[in-house]
């Protein structure tokens, strides 16, 4: 999990980066965080790992594609209504508790994918 938030976090401040410096060039530079987006991701993860809300692909691109037609677009954008609310309301916490509340968010996916796909333990022999 460490090495998938600091890579996150590494695109989302590169990425802002090079929007600024592209500014006078005319480049257009878009960092899109899509959240819960209806793939073949979470078939592969099995079971309900995640519920909620899923986007569609045609729904992340939409979103990226009107953003990038704004006439000053932003360096950054969250598709989804409920992503970007909690992406939102992460920036009124403390690190430590951002730290903590995604820890406890990715246990409970994590313990709820377990339970989905895996079958019951087998009895000890005697």
């Amino acid at each position: 999990m460490a090495t998938y938030a600091a890579t996150k976090a590494f695109v989302l401040n590169f990425t802002e980066a090079l929007w600024y410096e592209s500014r006078p060039t005319g480049l257009r530079v878009l960092a899109l965080s899509p959240g819960l987006t209806s793939t073949e991701f979470f078939d592969v993860l099995g079971g309900d790992a995640y519920s909620g809300s899923y986007q569609t692909p045609a729904d992340v691109v939409r979103t990226a594609l009107r953003a990038l037609d704004r006439g000053a677009p932003r360096p950054s954008i969250t598709s989804g209504r409920l992503n970007a609310t909690v992406t939102s309301g992460v920036r009124l916490l403390t690190r430590k508790r951002t730290v903590l509340a995604a820890a406890a968010a990715a246990a409970n996916a994590t313990r709820r994918a377990g339970a989905s796909t895996s079958s019951p333990a087998p009895s000890p022999s005697k």
